[in-house]
């Protein structure tokens, strides 16, 4: 025989073999068998030869218990006392699903994760149908709070397992649940035998033998030991703290790094806000100076202005008085006095070009007169240098025209299409009025516009 191993979470299976090691490759049934290995109370009599039934609605339990037993019997399937289609409310990795809506609030409540499915139901008669008239040595049912709904669908079979187990406390509590359904057990044909402080252990009428079994609790004189993974939800949870704790270190870690970056920033931009707030007062301080600068430029414009308004204000004064003065008869009494004044000034800055402005001022209206004109002309001729000089002269002030040389000029050609340059008789019948304007001097034109005019009226 080998070792005697429990794998049950509160020592169900020791207390069941207890009672029935003397029975060889026995059946059983477990309603809400959720793993095949971890809390199995079926698992110590499967490695004994015995065989039997399970019921779990979990999809993932129930693949596991067809892979790890092939050669039994596995129903996805809950059992109520109604057969249909029932809400199921799957929490993984755990074995608190339920069918009980108030349960699972509970459970969601305290932090589990809860998922709504839907899930076939069957009765507890349509299960022990499929032994086919073998005898069921035990009937354990944990369905999380539906042990009332699945011992009221036992109704009409006549099978009657030797020993039935059924999970007595409100789920994750202490709270008795037992007084809903009890009456129902004992009417079919049990005596209570035993309480574990979880589960409530009920033998059939026809077997008063096992009731000794149920004596006491799990010993030592049992002979068994934990399966090594008795402790493995602790385990896992260890774990899970390690790798929540390295996680919470490297989170720290990386916090810390950020918070050291964020130092590091914190810094560069005081040094930003630094610099920004020396430009604003430098800024501010420019501004307060240009301001104040731009007072003195008003003031000093102001100033300007009303200097300017009293200068303009002279100036219109000096030249009203100016315009009295020469308006004045004592003004025009003294003009030849200032005449000669300004020609004594000229003699004295320059004397040639004075004398020469003097011959021009005076021959200007003794030529306008002929009868003067022939008078002085014969008594310079007397003097030939004089003569030709002050011919010179009056020619290039353009008031004598120069000599006439002989030349082809046609007949027809008017005055308008001759020109004197330089003592030539130029023929421009080719040049227009203003052509032959521009080629003469300011005394040139004015000859020429009088002589234009002559000829305008002869005509």
């Amino acid at each position: 025989m080998s070792e005697l191993i429990s794998y049950a979470q509160n020592f169900e299976d020791i207390m069941l073999w207890r009672a029935l090691k003397h029975v060889d490759r026995g059946c059983y049934i477990d309603i809400g068998a959720y793993s095949p290995d971890i809390d199995s109370v079926s698992k110590l009599f499967y490695e004994r030869g015995w065989r039997g039934i399970h019921i779990e609605p979990n999809q993932e339990c129930a693949d596991a218990l067809r892979m790890r037993r092939p050669d039994e019997l596995v129903l996805q399937v809950a059992v109520s006392d109604l057969a249909g289609v029932l809400p199921f409310f799957d929490i993984a990795d755990t074995g608190l699903s339920t069918t009980e809506p108030d349960i699972a609030d509970t459970h969601q409540a305290n932090g589990f994760v809860v998922r709504d499915v839907s899930v076939a139901a069957i009765t507890l008669d349509a299960v022990l149908e499929h032994v086919c008239g073998r005898e069921v040595h035990w009937l354990k049912i944990d369905v999380e709070g539906s042990e009332a709904r699945v011992l009221r669908s036992w109704v009409a079979s006549p099978v009657r397992p030797w020993v039935v187990v059924v999970e007595a406390t409100r789920p994750m509590t202490v709270e008795s649940t037992h007084t809903q359904w009890e009456a129902a057990v004992l009417g079919k044909g049990y005596v209570f035998a035993y309480f574990d402080g979880l589960n409530r252990f009920y033998v059939s009428e026809c077997h008063p033998e096992l009731l000794a079994g149920f004596a006491c609790p799990p010993n030592v004189l049992d002979g068994f030991r934990l399966e090594n993974g008795w402790c493995a939800v602790g385990v896992r949870q260890w774990d899970e703290c390690q790798k929540s704790l390295i996680k919470s270190q490297s989170d720290a870690l990386g916090a810390h790094a950020e918070v050291e970056a964020l130092k590091v920033s914190e810094v560069v931009l005081r040094q930003a806000i630094e610099a920004y707030r020396a430009d604003a007062i430098a800024a501010y301080v420019e501004v307060k100076t240009l301001k104040a600068s731009e007072a003195c430029l008003q003031q000093a414009i102001d100033v300007h202005r009303a200097q300017s308004e009293h200068l303009i204000s002279e100036v219109d004064s000096l030249r009203a008085r100016l315009d009295d003065i020469r308006r004045s008869h004592s003004w025009r009494v003294t003009r030849p006095l200032r005449v000669f004044s300004r020609i004594v000034r000229l003699l004295c800055r320059s004397p040639r070009r004075a004398i020469r402005k003097c011959l021009i001022l005076t021959m200007r209206p003794l030529l306008y007169r002929p009868g003067i004109r022939a008078l002085l002309n014969g008594v310079v001729k007397r003097v030939p240098v004089l003569h030709r000089r002050l011919r010179s002269l009056a020619e290039q002030e353009g008031l004598v025209a120069p000599p006439l040389i002989t030349a082809d000029v046609p007949v027809s050609v008017s005055p308008a299409s001759v020109l004197y340059v330089q003592g030539q008789v130029t023929c421009f019948l080719e040049c227009d009025q203003d052509q032959a304007m521009r080629l003469l001097s300011s005394r040139g034109r004015e000859i020429y516009a009088r002589m234009i005019g002559q000829i305008n009226k002869g005509e």
